[in-house]
């Protein structure tokens, strides 16, 4: 959908799947059947230079037999291009999610219900095409939050799995050849 100089793309994806083995155990394994709905919108700009574009989603996951497993996560993300000049653009972008751990997970043993995590994810960068090469440079910040879960022995205390993480990096790239463009990062 068309909207001033954006455009707006919904999506629906669903499904229902069988698991016959949901906790991922050895002996004394659970089956059920999982219904899924994930509605998603991406709002990109039309722009000549420029660009932005920016995305939710939601995914909605329940169990027939055990409602303890069902799942709300989501995703929204926000990311920007600018265009400095016609060599130079300067990227940046942010992203929030809130997810849950597959049960598989060996942090999630004897959970009664699936370990909830928040990620929050922010970069910038700056890329510049001069001659025939290509030069990158970025930095981003990431952080990790987990919820602490009931348990079968009490509560599973997940502090100690919060973390931040801060990168920085560079590449250059000659980019003459149309198919090996080999770089240095």
């Amino acid at each position: 959908y068309k909207i001033g100089s954006f455009t707006l793309y919904p999506d629906v994806s669903s499904g229902v799947f069988f698991d016959d083995n949901i906790y991922a155990t050895r002996t004394d394994q659970k089956s059920d059947w999982i219904g899924a709905i994930s509605p998603r919108l991406v709002l990109a700009s039309n722009w000549q230079r420029n660009q932005l574009v920016a995305e939710a989603q939601g995914d909605f996951t329940g169990y027939n037999k055990f409602s303890r497993e069902n799942t709300i996560d989501w995703h929204t993300s926000v990311e920007g291009r600018i265009d400095a000049t016609r060599a130079t653009q300067v990227l940046l972008g942010g992203q929030a999610m809130k997810e849950h751990e597959d049960r598989a997970s060996p942090d999630a043993v004897d959970g009664l219900t699936p370990t909830i995590y928040h990620e929050y994810h922010g970069y910038a960068g700056i890329v510049h095409h001069f001659g025939s090469y290509t030069a990158r440079f970025g930095t981003s910040i990431k952080a990790l939050t987990f919820d602490d879960v009931d348990s079968t022995h009490g509560v599973i205390n997940n502090q100690d799995r919060n973390r931040d993480r801060y990168e920085v990096g560079g590449l250059i790239r000659y980019d003459r050849h149309s198919v090996f463009r080999p770089y240095i990062q």
